[in-house]
């Protein structure tokens, strides 16, 4: 499949980083020690691999807040990307500055370089966008429609914005 969709599922988390699941299983005990080795390596793999090949996320309705983008943006950070195109966080009310500024480092960090489409409508509590969307080259389409709280867009002069959806400012 191209594309992770969460859409509406209730209490949905955010997937962990490696560092952030090995830390987790650190808390655990293992009948036999060297299982937390094994099971670590098998989470990072599978990330490695189901990130490798999405194009989409979509995280829609979740009722997220900055904890769980705190932790998708670690993820992101960590974990090898290069054909997402889309990054759909609408409709989550709780995330505020704090989670956009996780994304922002992701970004600076070098994640989400091939992204062509961000929406972030519905994100009342959201009062700007990150800064660092201009270092991401394909970025073609800002949707923050619904996001009262935005009071100015940081300069986006450097990439080819196509369009910007400011419908309920």
């Amino acid at each position: 499949p191209s594309e992770s969709s969460a859409d509406n599922v209730a209490g949905l988390t955010a997937p962990l980083a490696p560092s952030a699941f090995e830390a987790h299983l650190g808390t655990l005990t293992f009948t036999n020690g060297a299982d937390l080795a094994v099971v670590s390596a098998l989470y990072q793999r599978t990330l490695l691999v189901g990130f490798g090949h999405l194009r989409h996320l979509s995280y829609v309705l979740l009722d997220w807040g900055d904890a769980e983008l705190i932790a998708l943006a670690q993820t992101l950070v960590e974990v090898a990307h290069p054909n997402i195109r889309t990054l759909n966080l609408s409709y989550n009310p709780r995330i505020t500055a704090a989670g956009m500024a996780a994304v922002n480092d992701a970004i600076v960090a070098g994640a989400l370089r091939g992204l062509t489409s961000i929406n972030l409508g519905g994100l009342p509590n959201l009062e700007g966008l990150p800064p660092a969307l201009n270092l991401l080259p394909s970025l073609e389409v800002i949707d923050v429609s619904s996001c009262p709280g935005i009071s100015c867009l940081p300069d986006l002069s450097s990439i080819p914005i196509e369009h910007i959806a400011l419908k309920g400012l």
